[in-house]
Formats: C-alpha cells, sequence, structure tokens
C-alpha cells in the first residue's frame, strides 16, 4: 500500500495563518494567530507560537510552545507541548501528556 502524506510546511512568519482544507505543519516560529478548517495541524517540538490556534478538522498534534489559546474540534487531538493560554478541546481521542498554563 503507497501512503503520500501532503503538508504546507511552515517555518518562520510574522501574521496569522489561515488555511482551509490543508494539512499543515508548523515547524518554527509563528508570531501570530493559527487557523485551520477542514484540514490538520501539527506543531513539532521545534515550533513556537506566539498567537492563538483554532482548528476545526480531522487532527491536532501539539509537540512545540503555544504562548496563546488553543481551541480545537477534530477527532484527534494530542498535546505533548506546553501551552501557556486557555484549552478548549473535543474530540473522539483526546490526549493530553503537555504542560497547561491556563484553563481547561
Amino acid at each position: 500500500m503507497l501512503w503520500i502524506i501532503h503538508f504546507i510546511e511552515i517555518k518562520d512568519t510574522t501574521g496569522s495563518i489561515s488555511f482551509e482544507k490543508e494539512d499543515v505543519l508548523i515547524v518554527g516560529e509563528v508570531k501570530g494567530d493559527v487557523s485551520i478548517s477542514e484540514g490538520s495541524l501539527i506543531i513539532t517540538d521545534s515550533a513556537n507560537i506566539v498567537g492563538s490556534v483554532s482548528i476545526f478538522g480531522d487532527s491536532l498534534i501539539i509537540k512545540g510552545n503555544v504562548k496563546g489559546d488553543v481551541s480545537g474540534i477534530c477527532n484527534k487531538i494530542i498535546i505533548s507541548g506546553n501551552i501557556k493560554g486557555d484549552v478548549s478541546l473535543i474530540g473522539k481521542y483526546v490526549k493530553n501528556d503537555g504542560y497547561l498554563n491556563g484553563d481547561l
């Protein structure tokens, strides 16, 4: 079986990021908000987001740092990074091994 995985890779940027129907991989620093609609978002362990994260889609994986609020409605949510803000999550599978400094 052949799997082709396509991600839009974000390295370093200033300003808000918004995607619809795309899978996004953040590997650098983002100074602004991140919004994903009908897609997936992976924030790697080397990523740093200074702003809020909002996703309505298939999956959310946070391994890096988020300095802002996180809200998500996804099938699969995995948090193993640091979030300094309020967190609101709805999902079929939610796993939290990270550090949350805010309301859940």
